[in-house]
């Protein structure tokens, strides 16, 4: 790689997230040239457990031997085939949970250095578009009809800690940094904000959108970023222990529940909001999914979506 992204890599690292790398952990976090790497969205974890996992191949982008453009149209790349992954998953019914993780030693550390030079020079119109871009492939991921879960480790940072908030829940392990660091670089975590809100609050976000400062596993567990704080080997093991119990549910009941958060979560509790929820019960009850699930309870056999 060349020595000028190198020390501004470092640089930012260290200044912006406090995090000093030695030199042969800053070759493996800047990776591959871009053309020596395939984009690798999701792919299978375990069958049997009906989850699928995708995973985001971050470290493609941080490199010295590709143009701006490559750099660019990477970015671009990940955020399509991001939102296509969701799209696909969201259609297989046989999937019942999906898992979002990062390869390596970092979950996500933000959008790559040589994005944000290009992207500085781009008119207010381009900026919309690559804004949306952006925005659109969040809430795609946001709306799936069935539970997603985050899988962090390491740093997850700016864009990062958005896709954490994006999704249903998230396991963090220890090591797990988070930061909204929009501000350390003038701008602000505008496309990211409604997921990170919903996370944790307007109060919470009035500190951390506006000091940019990183925090811990353990305080985005307390904050509500995070549903729980593991050590990193055994993330897998807490994953496992959160999607059990999510397969016992039933799918379109799940769907449902996250519809019915989304109508009712910030609303005035009112005669309107009543009337919503008799609706919306008495549409599920009637559902043969409910009755299947009701029949079950009663014979003590297992509900169809467990066969």
């Amino acid at each position: 790689s060349e020595p000028g992204i190198e020390t501004a890599l470092r640089y930012a690292l260290t200044e912006g997230f406090g995090i000093s790398p030695t030199s042969a952990e800053l070759s493996e976090f800047m990776g591959p040239p871009l053309a020596e790497v395939l984009p690798r969205v999701y792919g299978m974890v375990d069958p049997a457990d009906h989850s699928k996992f995708f995973e985001l191949y971050c470290e493609k982008y941080f490199h010295g031997t590709e143009s701006e453009f490559g750099v660019y149209s990477g970015m671009r790349e990940l955020i399509a085939d991001l939102q296509a992954a969701c799209a696909e998953l969201d259609a297989d019914a046989s999937v019942r949970v999906v898992v979002l993780a990062g390869r390596g030693k970092h979950f996500s550390a933000g959008a790559d250095l040589n994005w944000m030079k290009r992207a500085s020079a781009f008119s207010e119109e381009e900026n919309r578009a690559d804004a949306r871009r952006f925005a659109d492939m969040l809430r795609v991921l946001s709306g799936l009809s069935k539970p997603t879960i985050a899988r962090i480790q390491g740093a997850a940072l700016g864009g990062g800690t958005g896709l954490a908030a994006a999704c249903d829940m998230a396991v963090a392990s220890t090591d797990a940094l988070f930061a909204t660091s929009e501000v350390k670089f003038g701008i602000i975590p505008a496309v990211i904000s409604p997921y990170v809100l919903r996370a944790i609050g307007s109060r919470q976000a009035l500190r951390y959108f506006q000091s940019g400062e990183r925090f811990s596993a353990r305080r985005a567990y307390e904050i509500g970023l995070v549903n729980e704080v593991c050590e990193r080997d055994d993330l897998d093991a807490t994953l496992a222990l959160m999607i059990e119990p999510l397969i016992a549910g039933a799918p379109q009941a799940q769907q449902a529940a996250k519809d019915l958060i989304a109508a009712i979560d910030g609303r005035p509790i009112d005669a309107a909001v009543s009337e919503e929820t008799a609706q919306r019960i008495a549409r599920q009850r009637a559902s043969a999914e409910a009755r299947d699930g009701i029949a079950a309870f009663l014979d003590k056999r297992p509900p169809s979506w467990l066969l």
